[in-house]
């Protein structure tokens, strides 16, 4: 694809714990936008106080809303074609022997025109739990979270 100055080229990178929102066009200076899980760990995702703590003096300060926790509420800035990458969590690593590390989360590409204005909802994946040798109930290391981005309509 060719950027040309009536196109604006957008990039979001996911991975295990982040997503990276690359915003590029000829007539613009570019601006990288890093979603991450903000440290939240286990079941549910990041609260709000975790999310304005995570992207205090970033460029996502103040511009991404908590309303369930763990799903991230971001107004997409301009109109452009977006170019999506995920990378799902890693799983969790078997500790009962060395030398099993959880697996990496499969990784999808996609490119999708989005409008100014338009609502985006995102969730990102969390490290699978490591199995607990005192834990029996524990056997097996958990799988990676799954790792979403989807349009949302306002109320």
């Amino acid at each position: 694809m060719q950027i040309t100055e009536h196109l604006v080229k957008k990039i979001i990178k996911k991975s295990s714990f982040l997503i990276t929102l690359f915003l590029g066009c000829i007539s613009l200076k570019s601006q990288t936008y890093t979603f991450t899980n903000a440290g939240a760990e286990g079941r549910e995702g990041p609260t709000q106080a975790e999310i304005d703590s995570n992207y205090s003096n970033t460029n996502l300060d103040g511009k991404v809303t908590i309303n369930t926790r763990g799903i991230q509420e971001w107004v997409v800035p301009a109109t452009g074609i977006y170019r999506i990458e995920t990378n799902g969590a890693q799983g969790g690593t078997q500790t009962f022997e060395a030398g099993h590390p959880g697996g990496k989360g499969a990784t999808m590409v996609g490119s999708f025109e989005l409008i100014s204005g338009e609502n985006l909802s995102i969730l990102v994946g969390q490290k699978g739990e490591d199995t607990k040798v005192n834990d029996q109930d524990n056997a097996a290391p958990g799988g990676g979270g799954g790792t979403y981005i989807w349009k949302t309509t306002s109320s």
